[in-house]
Formats: structure tokens, sequence, C-alpha cells
């Protein structure tokens, strides 16, 4: 039971070593997101620490955390249907905190918006089918001003263990789109 449990979830997860990178993430979802409600009431008199399953738990006390903004999603949302450029977004099809993925439309140039199969939150290109991968890959060299296929010197200095790895996409003496 509890290697399926670590698999799923390990407990390392809510150590503070862990947490810490994504408080700014927690105080956002706090204020801003929001995040997938814990459905757990049927546990309610099993549970030690019942309620504490909010982003808020995760914000240390000394950040103070102003009301909800209950605008600022929809606004974002709005902003990338009728605005939003260049904009990639992976989800991962089991993914509780993509219920309600950003959805391209009328305004939205020149981006796109994939589905890993199977995946959860920690979803990215390398995990999309092949043809996906490729695509998705592709869009970002090209929006970066590469080749669509990373030069033969590139692959070169792949790190061991990285046969798809992309050293031409750390190269920074390039100039900006």
């Amino acid at each position: 039971m509890y290697a399926f449990y670590d698999k799923v979830e390990s407990l390392n997860t809510y150590s503070d070593q862990e947490l810490a990178p994504y408080v700014p993430y927690y105080y956002q979802a706090s204020v801003q997101l929001g995040s997938p409600e814990a459905y757990d009431g049927y546990l309610r008199d099993l549970l030690r620490y019942p309620g504490t399953d909010v982003p808020q738990t995760f914000v240390p006390k000394s950040v103070p955390l102003p009301h909800f903004d209950y605008l600022a999603m929809p606004d974002i949302d709005f902003w990338v249907r009728s605005q939003g450029t260049r904009m990639l977004f992976i989800y991962g099809e089991n993914d509780p905190w993509g219920a309600e993925p950003f959805e391209l439309g009328f305004g939205t140039r020149d981006s796109c918006r994939y589905f890993v199969p199977g995946g959860n939150h920690g979803s990215k290109i390398a995990h999309l089918p092949a043809d996906q991968a490729a695509a998705a890959t592709a869009t970002v060299r090209r929006w970066d001003g590469l080749p669509a296929a990373p030069q033969a010197s590139a692959q070169a200095l792949a790190p061991q263990g990285f046969p798809g790895f992309d050293a031409d996409l750390l190269t920074t003496d390039r100039p900006r789109l």
C-alpha cells in the first residue's frame, strides 16, 4: 500500500524543503487561481486536520493574504482567447488542475494546446506522443528563431542519457524575435 501511495504522491512532497519553491504558486492559488477542492467530507471523522488541504495552508503565516480576487482568472482567460500570442499549453489528461484548461479563442495567434494521455500535473512536451512532441518542439524552436530540427553539433553536446536534448536552445547570444 505504501508503494502505491509513494508512486501517486510521495510523503516528501509535503516537507518544508520540497514545498519552499512552490510558496509563490500557493500564494497565487490563494489569492487568484483557486485550486481543486478536496472532497473529503466522508473522511472527516478520520482526519486529524480536516479542511487544511487548501493553498493557504502552504503559505507561511508571516505572508499576508489579501482577499481572493474572483476577477483575475476570467480576465486572463479573456486575454488568452482574444490576444494571446505564441502560447503553448501542455495539460495532463488526469490533472485535476487542468479541469478548466485555457481555450484558444478568436484572437489567439500562433498558439497551441496539447493533452498528455494519462498525464498528470507534471506533464511536459517530452511526455506527449512522438508526433505531438515533435510538433510542439518545432513550434518552440521556430519561436526562438531556430531551425525545425536541432543542428548535429548541438545534438553532439547532449548530456549522456539525454538523446533528445536540444543544446542549441540553451544558446543566449541569438537575437530575440
